[in-house]
């Protein structure tokens, strides 16, 4: 993206450098030296190429505000084509007027010429001329036109790399039972394709209109037994033990530390008279090799106490913690169990609830036909189904919530716990 970056700016690269070699020249019929023509192109040039560079700038700043695989391709782009700008204007405001001095000193700045212009030069002058005499006008409208068109389009635009297209078709992907023969399997794709030709006349219903309630773990479970199974899968419990067994060794190294000795070994060699023995002729070579042991017990034992003791208190700490947890767990899986025995009594209430609002529909409709109720009965008997229903309906996802949140409080052991449905 770097490449395609340089690749995109070579063109903005040179404008820089035009413009004012542009004005240069113009000036230079102007001015009375070549020096003064390039001091003027420069000067006039200036502005108007730092707004153009900060206007090509600003559209490669969303690009630091991107998260994701949209940065990582366009922020490289972004950095290449910025420095580039940056870089051709600083070239073109400090090396250009100095180069232009010195291959056009042999060129002469003459006098005010007057050149013809074709018509619509002229045009566009007086235009422009019109429209800077009107500013204060051009500039509240162009603003207002701009905030105009950014509130009706910004709602549309995307803001993927690659957006969402609805193509207009779906996908079905048919699989038989494995060994199913060729011209069985032909059938099944032949009456999947007649299903989707169907006439429009007809509707397509689901096979499970109703939301029913999922049991993962059966009602035989006793809540003892469920608080072993939580204990025995749960991660975090099993880290409270390793921390505890990590105290623990620790407890004992402190306690076996003085009884252990440290040993140093240490070897050195040496020659030119440093031979064995006292005799100042001997002037052999010296091999020694050193072996050093000691018992190190720090602060006259009143440390290793107390090490000790600091070893003690972690143990009892992780111990804690770890009962902690377990109680925690414990508490986790009462309370979810206890509301899977109320949303199920809620449901067999919503059953009842709903049967009673569809028996009552059915009465105070009949007596609406023989004439004897009156129209407000029928409308409480339309709305009393419904809000059953809803009733129901809310049980059972409570019901659902409840035996997923016990299938995690269990570390998710539904194939232990499941049964058939």
């Amino acid at each position: 993206m770097t490449l395609g970056g340089l690749a995109l700016a070579v063109g903005i690269l040179v404008d820089e450098a035009t413009v004012e070699i542009e004005n240069i020249h113009t000036q230079m019929r102007k001015s009375k030296s070549i020096a003064l023509a390039v001091w003027n192109g420069n000067h006039q040039t200036a502005i108007p190429r730092l707004l153009a560079m900060l206007c090509i700038l600003a559209v490669f700043v969303p690009t630091f505000f991107m998260q994701g695989a949209p940065r990582e391709l366009f922020y490289p782009l972004s950095l290449a084509v910025g420095f580039a700008i940056i870089g051709s204007h600083i070239l073109s405001s400090t090396l250009v007027p100095i180069l232009c001095i010195w291959l056009l000193r042999d060129k002469h700045a003459g006098k005010p010429t007057e050149v013809s212009q074709f018509f619509l030069v002229k045009w566009f002058d007086n235009f422009i001329g019109s429209v800077i005499g009107l500013r204060w006008i051009v500039v509240p409208v162009y603003l207002t036109a701009c905030a105009l068109l950014v509130w009706m389009t910004v709602s549309r635009v995307g803001v993927d790399i690659f957006p969402n297209v609805d193509a207009g078709e779906f996908r079905i992907r048919l699989r038989a039972q494995d060994g199913t023969h060729i011209d069985v399997t032909e059938k099944l794709a032949i009456a999947v394709l007649e299903l989707i030709r169907w006439n429009s006349d007809q509707r397509l219903l689901l096979s499970e209109s109703q939301l029913v309630p999922i049991e993962l773990v059966a009602e035989g479970n006793t809540p003892q037994g469920l608080i072993a199974l939580a204990l025995s899968n749960r991660p975090e419990l099993a880290e409270s033990r390793h921390l505890v067994g990590e105290a623990v060794e620790r407890l004992k190294r402190e306690q076996h530390a003085p009884l252990v000795p440290s040993v140093l070994l240490a070897a050195s060699y040496g020659g030119l008279g440093g031979g064995l023995g006292g005799n100042l002729s001997n002037y052999g070579d010296r091999l020694d090799a050193d072996a050093v042991a000691f018992w190190e017990m720090r602060q006259l034992g009143f440390g290793e106490r107390a090490a000790q003791r600091e070893a003690r208190s972690r143990i009892t700490q992780a111990r804690m913690r770890e009962l902690a947890t377990m109680d925690r767990i414990a508490l986790e899986v009462n309370e979810t169990q206890a509301q899977i025995q109320a949303r199920k009594k809620q449901i067999e209430i919503s059953k009842e609830a709903v049967q009673a609002a569809n028996d009552s529909f059915e009465k105070n409709w009949e007596r609406i036909r023989n004439g004897q109720g009156l129209p407000i009965e029928a409308l409480q008997s339309i709305q009393a189904p419904a809000t059953a229903q809803r009733e129901y309906i809310r049980a059972v996802s409570e019901y659902n919530t409840a035996q997923f949140t016990l299938q995690r409080s269990l570390e998710w052991p539904i194939s232990d716990t499941q049964t058939d449905l």
